[in-house]
């Protein structure tokens, strides 16, 4: 899986941006990845998280609710907490949709901040929604074979859920129980990949801590350490970053993440009112009365999701 973090950053006019979808099924037995988030600069100037992505995957449908908690103290021992939340929704094609909402819950309503994402598994295609201009955004590989088809899908996968059939939801609060599995450890080494010599790069450190239960469901909880040596990006103290990552198989999702930062910031995500039946059909396409814009890029352009503009 990617680990790259999609950053969206707050401007007068909310840019299009394109976000990293989890890009394969964990499997069990093999290490647990991280989850990749999606971030904004809030009106503080402050990286905050505000959702995560899915991994786009045939025959598991699912939605849900991401509620995010951002909690800081100050210097005097003062506790303030934003929240905000975000939409996921997957089909039985492997369409992916994202909802962000940057505004804080309780606060005024910015429509600007408002945007959507979608990922058209037929067309293998990336659109990201700008709802308050009316404007759709188009990704397009420089080596596609013929223009996607932004119509009905042809997918013909297994039958949608019956009605009647019954369907998993989960609502609880996020409390764990103790773990029931003995722990996994490794460790990966790398650097964040910055262009020439640099003796002053992170370390990341991931590990399994084994299988807890949350809400009756069995989860596998994952811990990355980023440790931030003194001097880096102009930071003059070292620091460190912990996320914990709670992991259901059975939904291929992230149900609870929790992430410690300096500063004395806590970020928590929980995945909320989840429902494992099909979404309707026209969540994954472009409304009638936007605007389209295409977006041609190269193939390496697109694993790295940098925009180009069409020629």
């Amino acid at each position: 899986m990617r680990s790259l973090t999609a950053a969206l950053l707050l401007s007068e006019v909310l840019l299009p941006f394109f976000v990293s979808a989890q890009a394969t099924r964990q499997k069990e037995g093999k290490p647990l990845q991280p989850p990749n988030f999606i971030q904004a600069g809030d009106a503080n100037g402050q990286l905050i998280i505000i959702g995560f992505t899915l991994a786009s995957l045939p025959s598991m449908p699912l939605s849900g609710t991401i509620e995010s908690e951002i909690q800081t103290v100050d210097t005097h021992g003062s506790s303030t907490v934003t929240r905000h939340a975000a939409k996921i929704f997957r089909d039985v094609c492997g369409s992916l949709r994202t909802e962000t909402d940057i505004n804080a819950i309780g606060a005024p309503t910015d429509a600007r901040l408002i945007n959507v994402q979608i990922y058209d598994s037929t067309s293998k295609t990336d659109i990201n929604l700008v709802p308050w201009n009316k404007s759709a955004f188009v990704m397009e590989e420089e080596d596609h074979s013929s223009p996607p088809d932004f119509g009905e899908s042809p997918c013909l996968l297994q039958p949608l859920q019956k009605r009647g059939d019954p369907v998993r939801k989960h609502h609880q609060d996020p409390k764990l129980s103790p773990q029931s599995s003995s722990p996994l450890s490794y460790v990966e080494p790398k650097s964040l990949g910055f262009a020439g010599p640099s003796p002053t790069q992170p370390d990341i450190h991931r590990e399994e801590l084994g299988v807890e239960v949350l809400d009756g469901m069995s989860l596998r909880h994952g811990r990355e350490t980023v440790n931030y040596p003194a001097g880096f990006l102009g930071e003059k103290n070292a620091y460190a970053i912990v996320t914990d990552y709670w992991y259901s198989q059975e939904l291929q999702a992230f149900v609870l993440i929790k992430q410690v930062g300096p500063k004395n910031i806590v970020q928590t995500l929980a995945l909320r009112n989840i429902t494992c039946e099909n979404p309707i059909s026209s969540l994954f396409k472009i409304p009638k009365g936007y605007t389209i814009h295409k977006m041609r890029m190269s193939a390496v352009e697109t694993q790295n999701y940098s925009l180009a503009p069409a020629g």
